[in-house]
């Protein structure tokens, strides 16, 4: 299983967007499959590009 370490400095005010984003990550990690995967990096560009 995967495992991630977040540090934040305590005089950091943690925002809404900050704590969404955090608990997001740790749904990915927690749960690989549901996600999307690349195999570089020119591949998620381009269906980026053809998406416009």
């Amino acid at each position: 299983m995967a495992q991630a370490t977040f540090s934040v400095r305590m005089d950091e005010a943690l925002n809404a967007e900050t704590i969404a984003a955090l608990k997001e990550a740790e749904e990915m990690l927690c749960n690989p499959d549901k996600y999307k995967r690349y195999g570089t990096f020119q591949e998620a560009i381009r269906e980026i590009l053809k998406d416009k």
